[in-house]
């Protein structure tokens, strides 16, 4: 995971994308490796209601979304 946070801070620190969408099985993962990078903000999105209020609240850069919220 810590290549794709990598990549994933590259890519919004230089312009390229301004939003991600990612995520790993427990959601969890993905968002403490991307939150160390400078400038960038990912966000824990297990619900829609989360994810309006990170867009519009927090103006955050990364979404995590879980991939097992079926199974919890």
């Amino acid at each position: 995971m810590f290549q794709v946070s990598l990549a994933i801070a590259l890519l919004i620190n230089s312009r390229s994308l301004d939003f991600v969408v990612t995520g790993c099985i427990s959601c969890q993962g993905m968002m403490v490796d991307c939150n160390p990078f400078p400038n960038i903000q990912c966000g824990y999105l297990p619900t829609p209601q989360d994810a309006f209020l990170f867009s519009h609240i927090n103006n955050g850069d990364v979404t995590s979304f879980p991939y097992c919220m079926a199974l919890k």
